[in-house]
């Protein structure tokens, strides 16, 4: 079954705004409804669905589970208790909603629950949400790519991040793009202004068709009946590629979503990819290793400047060897009875000593450094 290009958001979205929102939208033409537990209006749009007459076998319900319900015995009652509200009786696709690493729920437990519920049809299709590289690779290995129908994103013309889009399209899994227009900044870009200028467009239709233009599904929400009339003309724009490319110059990494606990955690990732590096005495550069991290890009240039200070690894003789600005500094065997060490530059300029440190004290490090 493939995922829709084109739904409606409603994020945000309860009581009677959903409803007419939902019913609006219909009467219009959408026929996919991306919604969430904790959203709290699965039962308000179940409500709008009925009232709008459109048969269920038309359209195509999403929902996530929430944090709260990843335990085993908890992820199928609770969409069993999804799909009461809204009326229906298995949903079309189901979605972790968070990774929230550290919630007491590990990854394998709550993915393995999410295709149990698929085995006993509570929904035809599962995916993730908001789940980086690594996390990916981990959903992966626990039920398979091709069970992995989507990863839903926050994406825009200011947040296009190539790196994880690239590798879910190699893993053949689709995207969706939620917070397309960046809260509504990118409708006050000049660049998008005069693109759309040029096709008699919106700045939001331009965005929501670069999205698309992209493969990526897209789930604008509004409660206004001219934009959501609107948003949908995007459907029939096509962007030239001399355009794609100038909404391509566009990346800032323009992140508007990134609550703590819940979203990936870069700085333990960071931390166990540098790990991975020199137990396989791998010569790496500063950029490569700090962009492998999926750091988020802000944070980038404090990576270089306050933890790696020109410091680099090689593997000499089986050795690892630490330099700093190309000087000799010591040596140090990484291997040890208590497990992994890293060889880590304190961050003050000028301190030429070298400390060997585990995988935890560096982690807690990187944190205080990004902060």
């Amino acid at each position: 079954m493939s995922i829709p290009s084109f739904g409606l958001g409603t994020f945000r979205l309860t009581g009677q705004a959903v409803i007419d929102s939902v019913k609006s939208a219909l009467a219009l033409g959408y026929r996919a409804i991306d919604t969430a537990q904790i959203y709290g209006n699965e039962a308000d749009i179940g409500q709008a669905i009925a009232e709008s007459g459109v048969p269920r076998s038309e359209l195509f319900i999403t929902t996530k589970i929430w944090v709260d319900h990843y335990a085993a015995d908890k992820l199928i009652p609770s969409l069993r208790e999804s799909l009461a509200k809204l009326l229906a009786d298995y949903a079309d696709l189901t979605l972790i909603h968070w990774p929230a690493p550290g919630n007491g729920v590990e990854l394998p437990e709550f993915m393995t629950a999410l295709a149990e519920a698929k085995q006993l049809g509570l929904t035809r299709q599962i995916g993730i949400s908001n789940f980086n590289i690594e996390l990916t690779k981990q959903a992966i290995e626990v039920v398979g790519k091709d069970q992995i129908a989507i990863n839903q994103i926050e994406l825009s013309p200011y947040l296009q991040n190539g790196q994880l889009t690239a590798f879910l399209k190699e893993q053949g899994i689709s995207v969706t793009s939620y917070m397309t227009l960046a809260y509504g900044k990118v409708l006050k870009d000049p660049v998008l202004a005069e693109i759309a200028a040029k096709y008699k467009a919106t700045v939001a239709q331009v965005a929501l068709a670069w999205a698309m233009q992209l493969d990526y599904a897209i789930i604008p929400s509004s409660t206004k009946l001219e934009n959501l009339a609107s948003n949908l003309l995007a459907i029939g724009l096509r962007l030239d590629d001399q355009d794609m490319e100038r909404i391509a110059t566009l990346e800032r990494n323009g992140r508007e979503v990134s609550p703590k606990g819940l979203a990936p955690d870069y700085y333990t990732l960071l931390a166990s990819r540098l790990v991975t590096c020199l137990n396989h005495g791998v010569f790496f550069g500063l950029g490569a290793v700090v962009a492998a991290s999926e750091v988020p890009k802000n944070k980038q240039a404090s990576a270089v400047a306050t933890i790696f200070m020109g410091l680099t690894i090689a593997n000499i003789g089986g050795v690892p060897a630490a330099t700093w600005l190309g000087q000799p500094l010591a040596r140090a065997n990484l291997q040890s009875p208590s497990g992994t060490r890293i060889i880590w530059l304190p961050k003050r300029f000028g301190h030429f000593s070298i400390e060997i440190l585990e995988e935890q004290a560096l982690e807690a490090f990187i944190r205080t450094a990004f902060a």
